[in-house]
């Protein structure tokens, strides 16, 4: 999702976009590889331990290991774990606490890549919840767009008052179109720098749609979380994003939702 965003991104014209099976069949790539940037993830590595013949940062890392490019890998916020009460803010300082395969898989590949390329040659994006127009992905928005589109209703397995960090994937482009510019290498959060509550997001996107309502089978308040974006700001020129901006962004994903077949 996130790599048919950036190849629409008008900045990316000049941008080699290839899977990973092509990236790994034919390195010639490299040759003139400034930086790269991997988005592609093996499922199996989402539910399963650690294996590295899955692992395709590290496959790519071999492949530039012997020149000067830049590698930035996507990663994910639940490399953290819980958020801390009582704020529930994820800073870049925290000691990773990851509770899942996939969050324990997305740390031991950061940790690799740095054995590989160096600290100096890496940099590092933890992720908030990235949406889009989504419907059919594994997602707290697919699935929410899934479900108004056949049900008309949107289904929470948790409290809709728990309060989230979500980011339209057309903002992560931007991001990763600035940061791919002049890469710093280190550990940075990319959010929209604030909570929301989740019941609010779900009724945007009804808005949007024109009609549905919410069902909640559980007032557990459970994975509230944002991420602080101090140091990811400090570094680079990120447009700051508002409680509007995402309401906005929510709001056209429930408008595609209705225009869609």
């Amino acid at each position: 999702m996130i790599g048919q965003q950036l190849q629409r991104h008008a900045a990316t014209g000049s941008w080699l976009f290839l899977s990973h099976e092509e990236a790994l069949q034919d390195e010639s790539w490299q040759n003139d590889c400034s930086c790269l940037i991997n988005l592609a993830f093996s499922p199996t590595l989402r539910l399963e331990g650690y294996d590295p013949k899955n692992d395709i940062d590290n496959h790519l890392a071999h492949s530039i290991r012997e020149t000067h490019s830049h590698f930035i890998m996507m990663s994910s916020r639940t490399v953290y774990g819980p958020a801390p009460a009582p704020d529930y803010r994820l800073t870049e300082d925290i000691a990773p606490s990851p509770q899942t395969a996939y969050a324990k898989n997305k740390l031991r590949i950061e940790q690799t890549l740095a054995d590989h390329l160096g600290g100096d040659r890496v940099t590092v994006i933890r992720g908030a919840n990235v949406f889009g127009h989504e419907t059919g992905r594994r997602s707290f928005f697919g699935m929410a767009l899934s479900r108004l589109k056949e049900k008309g209703e949107i289904y929470f397995d948790m409290n809709p008052d728990v309060r989230r960090d979500f980011l339209a994937v057309w903002h992560v482009a931007d991001a990763l179109v600035t940061i791919a510019q002049d890469p710093k290498p280190g550990l940075y959060n990319l959010g929209s720098g604030f909570a929301t509550r989740c019941g609010d997001v779900a009724n945007w996107i009804i808005e949007g749609y024109g009609s549905g309502s919410i069902q909640s089978g559980s007032l557990e308040y459970k994975d509230a979380f944002y991420m602080d974006m101090k140091k990811s700001r400090a570094a680079y020129n990120i447009p700051v994003i508002t409680p509007e901006i995402l309401k906005a962004d929510c709001l056209s994903c429930g408008k595609a939702l209705k225009d869609s077949p």
